[in-house]
């Protein structure tokens, strides 16, 4: 059996099928018929089962998400998709083994287009020792009026501004070549052996470059490794505010008008630089100057853990003020201004406790289009 020679064959059969899609004038249809052609075959028994694909988003612990990618692989057997549908899914980033962005035509603003989106995907990637880097292709069914050759040199210019574990792992162009870094005089295909060293080839396989891309592509699936998913890092992800990424800021309601309202940007950043200025202290202390005392059931060990305590003005504690708290109906209600009760929220990973009179009116913006029995 000559397995080039199915290739080969396999090939015009995709060729076929994008000249198909050619002639569908819309162009989402036209894209979603030629990503499902590559799809449908690498599915064809080409892939082993533990490795699906899909298509949609690929979103990090720190709730940064990629752009939109054509076909992401990800472990089938335990990956949850987050979001589901027939039109969107949404992967996290722990899951996903990499990306391939499908092009009709390379021509040099599409091999940007895909060499960002590619980017946008690795750069949400933690590093972790426990697990590979994801890799990231792009493929083309056919060149863009310009050459192999001139795609090397884009890319060339592209990754000598780029930080090299963004770079894609291979450009691939049906029937023409594949353009591969290499490193003393071997190819190299993963992500971990890309450095400033690393040049790029272009190879010209012509009719053999999807059997070649098969391979490149076994192989990069074959040695990826993927690290632990903590699916409760996704229970409440952070948002990006300014500079940080926030938890706990933005679920404040208001029940008369059942409004939810959140902490600017301004006020989280002017909280992030006093504490941090300052330096963090044990929780301990924290519940020191809120109580005078570890409240009962509470013991040392366990509020041994640092955290950011927000207290510029010095507000007296709950032991500090005489009748600090009048009941009106069933709502207890603060006389004087104090450092309770307080409320905690996250930035970068950090908390930081704010007593709750420091929140004005001017701190915070209302969610547009949130309700209270939305949250």
């Amino acid at each position: 059996m000559n397995v080039k020679l199915i290739f080969r064959e396999a090939s015009k059969k995709l060729i076929s099928d994008f000249n198909i899609s050619a002639q569908i004038n819309h162009s989402g249809s036209t894209g979603t018929y030629r990503e499902g052609s590559l799809k449908r075959f690498l599915e064809d028994g080409r892939v082993p089962r533990k490795y699906s694909i899909g298509f949609g988003e690929i979103v990090g612990s720190n709730s940064d998400t990629s752009k939109q990618a054509d076909l992401i692989f990800y472990d089938k057997e335990n990956c949850p998709v987050i979001v589901f549908g027939e039109s969107i899914q949404v992967f996290p980033s722990e899951s996903v083994y990499g990306v391939i962005e499908v092009k009709s035509k390379l021509s040099k603003q599409k091999l940007i287009e895909g060499l960002e989106n590619i980017a946008s995907y690795k750069k949400l990637v933690p590093k972790n020792n426990s697990a590979t880097r994801p890799f990231g292709i792009i493929f083309a069914y056919s060149l863009g009026g310009n050459s192999l050759e001139s795609l090397e040199k884009n890319l060339k210019e592209y990754e000598s501004k780029v930080d090299c574990d963004l770079w894609p792992n291979m450009v691939v162009v049906l029937n023409e070549g594949i353009i591969f870094h290499m490193n003393r005089l071997k190819n190299s295909l993963r992500s971990e052996e890309f450095n400033i060293n690393t040049r790029l080839i272009s190879i010209h396989f012509k009719e053999d470059t999807l059997f070649e891309f098969y391979l490149s592509l076994f192989d990069l699936l074959t040695n990826s490794r993927l690290g632990k998913l903590n699916l409760r890092k996704y229970k409440e992800l952070p948002k990006q505010v300014g500079n940080h990424y926030v938890i706990g800021h933005d679920k404040f309601v208001d029940r008369g008008s059942g409004n939810v309202f959140e902490l600017k940007e301004e006020f989280i950043e002017k909280v992030y630089n006093h504490c941090t200025s300052l330096g963090n202290i044990e929780y301990k202390q924290v519940l020191l100057l809120q109580f005078g005392s570890l409240p009962q059931g509470v013991e040392e060990k366990d509020v041994a853990y640092k955290v950011y305590y927000y207290n510029p003005d010095n507000l007296p504690g709950y032991h500090e003020v005489e009748n600090p708290v009048r009941k009106d109906g069933d709502t207890y209600i603060m006389q004087v201004k104090s450092n309770v009760p307080s409320h905690t929220i996250t930035i970068d990973g950090e908390n930081f406790i704010i007593p709750r009179a420091y929140f004005n009116e001017e701190d915070m913006q209302i969610r547009e289009g949130v309700k209270s029995k939305d949250l």
